[in-house]
């Protein structure tokens, strides 16, 4: 039958029109990956040591939500794209610890290694793009670590995934 949409698409699927909706944003974007594949997300949890004894949020951002966020730094929103169209999966938690700060892990997992090191790219070079002059900024191979007043990043990449941990202090 005909998707409105996606006509040419439907006919092909062997998912009819409407009986099971996409179940994310990777879907939506892509249709191929939709229609064609039916490309699910993998599994991804927070690491054992992220620190949630005051959680104040946790979820996915999806590849529409990863999108966005680069491309609220980045000023090549295409970029942002091409960075986040790679994505297989991603969850994040975000809470309190004991000294009061506020903690962020983000783990990100993709198609493949090459995906993760152009998502990971993207990211360092928004972590640059937003970060104050004074900041000390530190790389090795898969890694990325930034810390300025306040507040300090560290993203590593191993593989086709991607962990992001930020720290911020707001001085009061």
């Amino acid at each position: 039958g005909d998707c409105p949409g996606f006509p040419s698409r439907a006919s092909r699927s062997s998912t009819p029109c409407g009986t099971v909706p996409p179940t994310t944003t990777e879907q939506v974007l892509h249709p191929d990956r939709y229609f064609d594949s039916r490309d699910e997300p993998r599994a991804v949890g927070l690491p054992p040591d992220a620190d949630s004894s005051d959680p104040l949020t946790e979820g996915s951002w999806g590849e529409f939500g990863t999108r966005l966020a680069l491309a609220a730094t980045l000023a090549d929103t295409a970029l942002a794209a091409v960075a986040a169209s790679g994505w297989d999966g991603d969850r994040y938690g975000l809470w309190r610890a004991a000294d009061g700060s506020t903690r962020y892990v983000w783990v990100t997992l993709w198609d493949s290694p090459a995906a993760a090191e152009g998502f990971a790219e993207a990211y360092a070079q928004a972590a640059l793009d937003r970060a104050p002059a004074s900041a000390r900024i530190a790389t090795a191979e898969g890694r990325f670590d930034l810390a300025s007043r306040g507040r300090t990043l560290r993203l590593v990449r191993r593989g086709d995934s991607v962990e992001i941990r930020e720290t911020s202090r707001i001085e009061r």
